[in-house]
């Protein structure tokens, strides 16, 4: 039910209040996105990479996200959620190095008790 996310959040970024202004807003009809939310459809990858694009969203983890939901059989399941998690890792370890990055290239290391001494 990821799709139904995407739609809340959507909705929530652009202001909307009900299914169907998302349904005009993305021009779909009202039908298409109450099949979304009730889980007999998905959106397409085009259109999560829009809604991604729209919602400030990282689009390779939406996309993943989303490939992990159509997933059929359990183990093609179980390899997505491996790929979801890996990434998400990973994407975690980037950002803690860019914020250290960027507090050392911040940081006044002259009244440091090494820098005084060399």
């Amino acid at each position: 039910m990821y799709s139904k996310q995407l739609i809340d959040k959507y909705k929530a970024v652009k202001k909307l209040n009900t299914d169907s202004e998302v349904a005009k807003s993305m021009n779909f009809s009202k039908t298409h996105i109450s099949e979304i939310k009730r889980g007999v459809r998905e959106f397409t990858d085009e259109t999560a990479i829009y809604i991604a694009k729209e919602c400030g969203l990282d689009v390779d983890l939406v996309l993943v996200t989303l490939a992990m939901e159509r997933a059929k059989t359990k183990e093609s399941k179980s390899a997505w959620q491996h790929l979801v998690k890996k990434f998400s890792e990973q994407r975690y370890a980037v950002q803690s190095l860019f914020v250290a990055g960027f507090a050392l290239f911040f940081t006044d290391f002259s009244n440091c008790a090494l820098c005084i001494l060399c």
